[in-house]
């Protein structure tokens, strides 16, 4: 919230008693809320979100710390690879 205040975003006061909701829910399950498009670009295709009900998801904290500025789509085909990676690895190890 306080980034998009930072970035001059416009945020409807919708999205922000829903972010605050979820702020509320994310706690007691011991999760954050993260934006799914971050506000800034994502560091790999650019994309940049909105601070709307939409753009929110909750992870856990650690995994918010690991997708970082990129976006969901983004975080998850470089996770594929990485399995990828780490499968291919294992495999050779095994001949």
């Amino acid at each position: 919230m306080r980034r998009a205040r930072k970035r001059k975003a416009t945020v409807d006061e919708d999205a922000r008693r829903e972010y605050a909701r979820l702020r509320r829910r994310a706690r007691r399950l011991g999760l954050v809320v993260d934006h799914i498009v971050p506000l800034a670009p994502c560091r790999v295709c650019g994309a940049q979100g909105e601070h709307a009900p939409r753009n929110f998801q909750l992870l856990t904290a650690r995994d918010n710390e690991r997708k970082g500025d990129r976006c969901m789509k983004c975080y998850v085909a470089q996770c594929e690879v990485q399995v990828q990676r780490h499968v291919r690895k294992a495999l050779i190890s095994l001949k």
